[in-house]
């Protein structure tokens, strides 16, 4: 990729890893910067592989942030905190995405086991939306998406969106994780009426190609403007 040829190491033990889609110039030019919240949904039915899915298509995401980027993570259940909520510097606010700072993110990430009780979204949704209303907050000011981790179905959360995001400026990408049949229409519908996509991740193997999906979605504004 490419569609070009190129020499390896000769050696069995060294595998070419590289993609360029994770390289800065790649997402720079097909996305402009972005604000991005992720919620992790840690409820009681996420536990084991789940969590340990829904832990690395997290890290997966944060690659693909660039340091134009602002970001933000959160976990929900019946209560919605910070990732990072012992730290005032990382509450109610963006993390611009460098190097350093997403890998805070990951090591916190890779700690994390607690699962429990019931997921209701309409909490932190409110939450991020109004974290979004903020003028104050330094952040690039161009996209903004909100990204959903979760197992589950998405409670009533229509008058959130009616109330906070009338005009769908702000994009909604859902992952629903695991293996069941369980009817994904409503966190579907939740990212079709909000200008973004649904992924169904069912195994770590899936992870990355349905992360690098999102950046074609933010990619067709810049396109429809027709400038070079």
């Amino acid at each position: 990729y490419p569609a070009a040829y190129w020499t390896v190491s000769s050696q069995k033990d060294i595998k070419d890893f590289f993609d360029c889609r994770l390289q800065t110039w790649y997402i720079m030019a097909a996305a402009s910067p972005k604000d991005v919240i992720i919620l992790l949904d840690i409820s009681g039915s996420m536990t084991g592989l789940r969590l340990e899915i829904g832990k690395k298509l997290i890290e997966f995401i944060l690659d693909t942030l660039t340091d134009n980027d602002f970001f933000n993570i959160l976990t929900f259940s019946n209560q919605v905190n910070y990732l990072l909520h012992n730290e005032s510097d990382y509450i109610d606010t963006f993390i611009q995405a460098g190097k350093t700072n997403k890998q805070k993110f990951k090591k916190a990430l890779e700690s994390y086991k607690n699962t429990s009780q019931q997921a209701r979204l309409t909490i932190p949704l409110t939450k991020v939306f109004k974290l979004f209303e903020k003028r104050n907050l330094v952040r690039s000011g161009c996209n903004k998406m909100i990204m959903i981790i979760t197992d589950g179905h998405a409670d009533d959360v229509d008058p959130i969106f009616k109330t906070y995001n009338p005009d769908k400026r702000i994009r909604v990408f859902s992952f629903k994780i695991g293996r069941d049949m369980t009817d994904p229409s409503e966190i579907k519908k939740l990212a079709c009426d909000n200008n973004g996509e649904y992924y169904h991740v069912v195994t770590l193997t899936d992870i990355n190609e349905h992360v690098y999906e999102y950046i074609p979605v933010l990619s067709r504004p810049m396109a429809l403007a027709g400038v070079r």
